[in-house]
């Protein structure tokens, strides 16, 4: 078997669901990070509690142990992702492979008292890990704004596949961090769109390169009811909103041309693809409607 992998190239995608609600990470990690009050939660309950605005101290109580859990679980996690390069290792697939961590979300957890994700668009549910590891790719922490949209453009890089409709690849810019060389930051766009889950509830996120983050919230009808400005570099936790009339007008401008594009984008690939099995996988990805 080992013969034959390495004959060939290999895609293998692994998504891991333990640090996903419900939490249950093994006994011995749970002892490393639970206590034992609210050990009775129920997630729905506090999900709910939290909706409805209920601050007690057993609403905290229960937000402290979630959080723990979460943490365990985590754990775990990291030692599943342990054992997957131990045994690629073993099998000599590691140094050779572009090893790629990434999360599609991140998690609040009670945070603004709210809980899961797909509500909001601030850091805890947007900013996430993103962990590349392959040849050619020095030690490196790279310091300019990315998106898991550079997760395919680095993979097309890095087997000579071409440049990706989208992203950045991230091999050059490890590079140029490694040599201590900033590349400036740029454009982030980023939207949750659950109005399904969460009536009346369509985000959307822009991050320019001078550091200020857009986030306007439309109904299901479409229509803006709110907007916010925030200063990342300085409110990386984006707590104060800082709106002013200049920014919201220029945000406003620079989010409609990017539906215009979005729109033109999203009815050619429409077009190009006609297998119903293809179509049907990406529906079910969300990545078609």
């Amino acid at each position: 078997q080992r013969q034959s992998l390495k004959e060939k190239n290999l895609f293998l995608f692994l998504q891991y669901m333990d640090a996903h609600e419900p939490y249950l990470p093994p006994a011995r990690c749970r002892k490393l990070f639970t206590q034992k009050r609210a050990s009775g939660y129920d997630y729905q309950e506090l999900f709910d509690d939290l909706k409805e605005g209920k601050r007690t101290p057993e609403t905290h109580a229960a937000i402290t142990h979630v959080s723990d859990l979460y943490d365990a679980s985590l754990y775990y996690l990291d030692e599943q992702i342990g054992e997957l390069a131990e045994e690629l290792e073993k099998r000599k697939l590691l140094r050779e492979s572009l090893l790629v961590i990434a999360s599609d979300h991140g998690q609040s957890l009670g945070e603004r008292y709210r809980l899961g994700h797909g509500a909001t668009l601030y850091p805890c549910e947007t900013h996430v890990p993103l962990i590349i590891s392959g040849p050619s790719i020095p030690p490196s922490r790279v310091r300019t704004r990315t998106t898991n949209l550079d997760v395919l453009a680095t993979i097309a890089d890095f087997t000579g596949a071409g440049r990706a409709p989208a992203g950045r690849s991230l091999i050059n810019e490890a590079v140029k961090a490694a040599a201590n060389s900033f590349t400036a930051h740029r454009e982030v766009y980023s939207i949750a769109d659950y109005t399904k889950i969460f009536p009346a509830i369509a985000r959307e996120m822009l991050i320019s390169p001078s550091g200020k983050a857009y986030i306007a919230n439309s109904n299901k009808e479409g229509h803006t009811v709110s907007e916010e400005v925030y200063n990342v570099d300085a409110d990386p936790e984006m707590l104060h909103d800082v709106s002013n009339a200049d920014d919201l007008v220029a945000f406003r401008a620079r989010l409609a041309a990017l539906h215009s594009q979005e729109a033109v984008l999203f009815n050619a690939q429409e077009t190009e693809i006609d297998n119903p099995a293809i179509r049907q996988m990406l529906k079910t990805l969300g990545y078609l409607n």
